[in-house]
């Protein structure tokens, strides 16, 4: 039933943003961790569904275009974490 492997992947994500919460004991990082997988669940669902319908060229342009979001994101991240730019995300993500 399709029904239930959603249901098992929903509680998963709230799982897993509560094991977020007890460790930090904040909110907003479990919120965060929360949205972050529901959307990388919602890729994993488009990537099913897209594998089997598209043509290859289209298939390989929109995987290589997620890569590169992907690795810009991350990168953005991670300079706003340890280098305050170009947003202090940091200090805001941990209510500082």
């Amino acid at each position: 039933m399709p029904a239930v492997k959603y249901a098992l992947g929903v509680a998963g994500i709230a799982a897993a943003g509560s094991l977020v919460y007890q460790m930090l004991r904040d909110g907003r990082s479990a919120f965060f961790t929360g949205l972050g997988m529901f959307l990388f669940m919602g890729l994993l669902f488009v990537f099913a569904r897209l594998g089997r319908t598209i043509p290859e060229s289209a298939r390989l342009t929109f995987i290589w275009f997620l890569i590169g979001w992907f690795i810009l994101v991350c990168s953005l991240l991670v300079t706003s974490v340890f280098f305050q730019w170009p947003l202090p995300l940091g200090a805001w993500a941990m209510g500082r």
